[in-house]
């Protein structure tokens, strides 16, 4: 039920942890909370010294509903002095505080929740990409106002200017009071970004204008407006990458020998390179790879010889690797596995082979023998005056 998820992400700071000794005893102090996502909970300190700690906890919508907005936050800290020369050493000090929360439903007011990155192709590294891939970005958008929200009242810019990200989604559907709607887009990263950490903004607007007037905001003047990390990787200039083309140099039948001829371009500077071969284990053996190593100049290629013996028909595929300068390029090669041709088929062939021979044979014989009586009778013939 959406109504038991999260609603919202209320932000408390403690002003202070304080050592109410004043002089230099170090405390080892331990912050306790339920169901709240604590900065730092572990901590040491000095004499005389404060910290802040940032404290995150969750608001069910149910407990919203029908006028349940005011709270007691009970906080407290617990520590162990840390001073062998006193004698309070190892004994326990703490404190505790409390503060009302009332949480505020009575206005117009949407956030966002659960932002994520996911690249297809690097599925299991959440909130990270390379350069080119195409980036699903999901979202909750919450409306955590009394009133529920038309969808043509809620739209989400995402932007960044450095990677040329300025995108406006709206929604289908509206949004009820204390529930949300999924957010659902892609994102193109440029093929030429840099590699780095990248801060996308999103902004919530009331009209699809996008003024700034329009930006959600409540009574402390907070806007709806929201950032989450995109981290960029593998950012290498394709223009200098290797090219690697293929050709087949011999039947593709399984129990034979399979030649693949390689043609590697090498387009930076000159280097040397080491080529393999991958993904083939389940249909094919590795023959031979000649070269293994070899230098080539700017500009220029290198003709490297594959074979392979398949053992299983049918559509396979496998990559042609080559690594330079710690940087590895792929190509995938892709190829029909027919049977191998049986002894009976061979002898059919054969003996199709032969009277195709003999009919050809004949004919030619056919056409001389008819050449000759043409002569012959050509020779008889007497002369009419």
């Amino acid at each position: 039920d959406k109504a038991d998820r999260v609603l919202t992400i209320i932000k408390e700071e403690l002003e202070e942890v304080k050592n109410r000794y004043g002089d230099e005893r170090k405390t080892d102090y331990v912050i306790h909370a339920d169901d709240m996502d604590i900065e730092d909970d572990d901590f040491d300190l000095d004499g005389g010294d404060d910290k802040n700690i940032l404290i995150t906890f969750n608001i069910n919508p149910n407990d919203l509903r029908g006028g349940n907005t005011e709270y007691t936050l009970y906080i407290s800290a617990v520590g162990k002095i840390d001073d062998r020369d006193s004698k309070y050493d190892n004994n326990k000090t703490g404190h505790s505080i409390f503060q009302e929360i009332n949480i505020r439903t009575d206005e117009e007011f949407v956030i966002l929740d659960k932002i994520i990155f996911t690249d297809p192709l690097n599925y299991f590294s959440e909130g990270e990409t390379s350069c080119g891939n195409t980036v699903t970005v999901t979202a909750k958008v919450w409306n955590v106002g009394d009133n529920d929200l038309d969808n043509d009242e809620v739209f989400v810019q995402i932007y960044n200017k450095e990677l040329g990200i300025n995108k406006v989604i709206s929604f289908d559907r509206d949004i009820n009071s204390m529930d949300w709607e999924l957010l659902e887009t892609t994102i193109t990263i440029p093929s030429n970004a840099k590699e780095k950490t990248y801060s996308i903004q999103f902004i919530v607007y009331d009209d699809e204008n996008l003024a700034d007037k329009d930006v959600y905001e409540n009574r402390e003047d907070d806007e709806a407006e929201f950032y989450q990390l995109l981290k960029v990787t593998d950012c290498r200039d394709l223009a200098l990458a290797p090219t690697i083309s293929a050709n087949l140099e011999s039947t593709a039948e399984a129990g034979k020998e399979l030649i693949i001829k390689t043609i590697i371009t090498n387009n930076d500077e000159d280097s040397n390179f080491i080529i393999s071969v991958s993904d083939f284990e389940n249909w094919a053996t590795l023959v031979s790879i000649t070269p293994q190593t070899v230098s080539i100049k700017e500009g220029e290629f290198t003709e490297v010889t594959i074979i392979l013996k398949p053992t299983i028909t049918g559509s396979h595929s496998f990559n042609i690797n080559t690594l330079v300068n710690g940087e590895s390029y792929s190509q995938p090669v892709s190829i029909n596995i027919e049977e191998e041709t049986g002894i009976f088929a061979k002898i059919i062939d054969a003996i199709s082979d032969a009277i195709l021979y003999i009919a050809a044979i004949v004919a030619l014989l056919i056409v001389v023998i008819s050449v000759i009586i043409a002569r012959v009778f050509r020779r008889k013939a007497k002369p009419q005056f």
